[in-house]
């Protein structure tokens, strides 16, 4: 189904759509089959958009440097990560951190890539989404990640058993 949808959803769903695609998920056929086919439709669009919104190579090498100055350290030297966060570095002085990086955007222009990007994301492309059922969205699921693959859902049909009491109309 073709739909008109703003790029940043584009990009929610796809990064959802990848998440519930990784190795170890498994889902009822039609919902994979609804995941893999969106993932396919979507990824030129979604490449596209992460292409123009990349960020400045100044920045993220700048940033890089500001994080080695700016980590906490063991003994040898070496940068302490955030425990349970692999990959995530311990800041000595985020307040610092913060001042230095706000200044390199500045410098690099990257505060209005920033606004470039933001401008980019709340523009709408045309995708065709494959459509998948309400009752074929697997349970349980993260409310976050219903938001983010809501497009590709049917709205449920309710029947008059399944509404809520207070969804009935009141006679006065």
């Amino acid at each position: 189904m073709k739909k008109e949808l703003k790029r940043r959803d584009i990009v929610s769903l796809f990064n959802a759509l990848t998440e519930m695609g990784q190795p170890g998920n498994s889902y009822k056929k039609m919902f994979s089959y609804a995941v893999a086919r969106n993932l396919g439709r979507l990824n030129s669009v979604h490449d596209a958009i992460a292409k123009s919104s990349a960020p400045e190579e100044a920045f993220v090498k700048g940033r890089s440097e500001l994080l080695r100055q700016h980590a906490v350290v063991d003994d040898a030297g070496v940068p302490l990560e955030i425990p349970g966060m692999p990959g995530r570095v311990q800041v000595r002085d985020m307040e610092a951190f913060n001042t230095a990086v706000e200044q390199l955007r500045k410098d690099t222009g990257q505060d209005k890539k920033d606004q470039e990007i933001d401008e980019l994301l709340e523009g709408t492309e045309e995708v065709d989404v494959y459509m998948v059922d309400f009752d074929h969205v697997p349970e349980p699921i993260n409310p976050a990640l219903f938001v983010a693959i809501e497009p590709m859902v049917r709205e449920p049909v309710e029947d008059e058993e399944s509404k809520p009491a207070d969804a009935s109309p009141t006679s006065s």
